[in-house]
């Protein structure tokens, strides 16, 4: 009850802000104003926001995490690059991700304008003459396919690759991404997380394989600008950081990129990662 009486009150905040506004310029601006009061007040003036990112994440015991002298503050304060394939996100609607023309915004099913990806029974299918990690959607009742309007835009879509299709790759940012968020990789130092599509419930697929299978017999493997990836730091949230063997910084490409490679081995087994991101 009390959750519900919040989210009233600043509905109700929210409509007496449109309410005052004589453009929708004006609120634009004055929301935008809030926000950056509140980031100065909870990140410069004791507000919270120094301690809130230990809460969240840990590096556990990993030594060389622990070595690194990395604080989990880096996570919201550091430079980074995202490249993500959950929805609703701009990085999607705005064909940044596979580096698109297509532009759109939350659609009702079928009636999209921005890039899809493909469909888990297509992607299963899919032969080894493209190396291509592929963009993957998966047809669950989160879709709604017969109702003719929106009532959930969120789609825990994914990045996937299944066994018998050797190594797939993706390469970022794109250059649809460096032009949106002005990417300057040496802002980036080179700490690459992973955010795995995770199990329902804690319910997993028969076939699903998880950060520890990487290790285990090499059930799947993961390369980054061609170095191993030996192990996946679990730090919370189904948030990883990918570890080489002497360390946790991969270097950027001769490009100032990174490139992904995944390979699984495991029989009728498949990855599902749903975001990449590099600090």
């Amino acid at each position: 009850a009390l959750f519900l009486t919040e989210a009233l009150v600043s509905v109700s905040n929210d409509l007496l802000k449109i309410e005052t506004a004589s453009s929708l310029q004006e609120l634009l601006a004055q929301l935008q104003s809030e926000e950056v009061a509140l980031y100065r007040d909870r990140s410069e003036n004791g507000g919270g926001l120094r301690d809130f990112p230990s809460q969240l994440y840990s590096f556990g015991d990993d030594k060389d995490l622990i070595k690194s002298g990395l604080e989990s503050s880096l996570f919201f304060t550091g430079s980074s690059i995202c490249h993500t394939a959950r929805l609703p996100s701009r990085i999607r609607y705005m064909g940044y991700l596979t580096n698109t023309s297509k532009v759109g915004g939350p659609s009702i099913f079928g009636e999209e304008q921005y890039d899809v990806g493909t469909s888990l029974q297509e992607a299963v299918q899919a032969s080894s003459e493209t190396e291509d990690l592929q963009l993957v959607w998966e047809d669950d009742k989160f879709h709604q396919k017969d109702c003719p309007a929106i009532v959930s835009p969120d789609h825990k879509d994914f990045f996937f690759a299944s066994e018998g299709q050797g190594w797939r790759a993706m390469i970022f940012p794109n250059e649809a991404e460096r032009k949106a968020y002005q990417y300057n990789e040496s802002l980036v130092q080179g700490l690459v997380l992973l955010v795995l599509r995770g199990c329902d419930w804690g319910q997993c697929e028969p076939n699903y394989l998880g950060p520890e299978d990487l290790t285990e017999d090499k059930k799947w493997e993961m390369k980054i600008n061609e170095k191993p990836v030996t192990k996946l730091v679990a730090i919370g949230h189904e948030a990883f950081i990918a570890k080489h063997e002497n360390g946790v910084i991969f270097s950027h490409s001769s490009t100032g990129d990174f490139k992904v490679q995944i390979q699984v081995n495991e029989p009728s087994k498949f990855v599902k990662i749903s975001s990449f991101i590099v600090y």
